[in-house]
């Protein structure tokens, strides 16, 4: 007689495979909805995320592939699609990939990780809704009315900020669109920024084109030291002399890019854009460098 084997029970082994899973994160509820930051690690510490995103950070994903990605009043719609363990977002500025872990989706961003949690109640708007807001257009700025050197004298002199300044105190969406004569733009918040210590930043995107970006930076201390080292940095450098600042430059990057550089008694301040973007705007980072000193040292002490 054939003698019968042993074989373990189906619904153990279904359980065994379960328990697994679940320890590994991946027995967890569709990846569609909303998920919110809740915290974010640097290399020394694990702060709450109100810290990074004052106004809150939400990814709202959907089950036709798109997904809303709100950073305070910042919104932009993407795509997102699973890649074996890794989410893998499409179109988007901010976030480009996540990985799914112990309940959570773990974001790399600007050099630190950002750990979002799955809301339990529906999002307000359904996926793909976000959008941009976009102001009526208006007149374009000429370099001569921003090269106006009697009103330059009058903004001689340091700055001095006021505590919690931040770039976009300086210039706006409807700044944005008075320099370009285009509408469309929308805030975008800049990891590299850091405010606090003098390196405040923000940027402007538009259509999903990163061709459109426009970014503002600032270097409150050792500008000096700061332009020199992005001039080390260009193939290409052509001198800006300005009533409106000390020193400055249009640089031009291997990678094709271009920025402004230019100099303020102790603080730099740079404008980086795509030509490709701007092909028939010779001097649009002139001109946008000329609004940015104006409004950062116009503005009332």
């Amino acid at each position: 007689m054939k003698s019968k084997k042993n074989r373990m029970p189906a619904f153990p082994i279904m359980l065994i495979v379960f328990l697994a899973l679940l320890s590994m994160g991946i027995a967890e509820e569709s990846m569609e909805g909303t998920w919110e930051a809740v915290r974010f690690q640097t290399s020394e510490y694990s702060l709450d995320a109100i810290q990074l995103f004052p106004q809150g950070c939400t990814i709202t994903l959907g089950e036709d592939g798109l997904c809303d990605i709100v950073m305070g009043d910042y919104k932009e719609q993407a795509k997102w699609e699973m890649k074996e363990d890794t989410l893998v977002f499409t179109g988007s500025y901010v976030f480009h990939t996540a990985v799914p872990e112990g309940g959570e989706l773990v974001v790399p961003y600007g050099g630190i990780t950002v750990y979002f949690t799955k809301q339990t109640m529906p999002a307000a708007e359904p996926p793909g809704t976000a959008q941009a807001s976009s102001p009526a257009p208006v007149e374009g700025i000429s370099v001569a009315e921003t090269k106006d050197e009697a009103g330059a004298e009058s903004l001689r002199g340091e700055i001095s900020l006021p505590a919690g300044w931040t770039m976009d105190m300086a210039v706006s969406t409807e700044d944005i669109q008075q320099v370009t004569g285009m509408t469309g733009y929308a805030f975008f918040p800049e990891a590299s920024s850091n405010a606090p210590n003098g390196k405040p930043a923000c940027g402007f995107v538009k259509d999903n084109n990163p061709h459109l970006k426009l970014t503002f930076t600032a270097f409150l201390q050792e500008g000096a030291a700061r332009q020199d080292s992005f001039l080390e940095f260009a193939t290409d450098t052509r001198q800006l002399p300005s009533a409106l600042w000390d020193l400055g430059y249009e640089l031009v990057f291997s990678n094709g890019s271009k920025a402004i550089v230019v100099l303020r008694g102790s603080a730099c301040y740079r404008i980086d854009w795509w030509p490709q973007g701007y092909p028939d705007d010779d001097t649009i980072g002139e001109r946008l460098a000329a609004l940015l000193i104006s409004r950062v040292y116009g503005a009332p002490s």
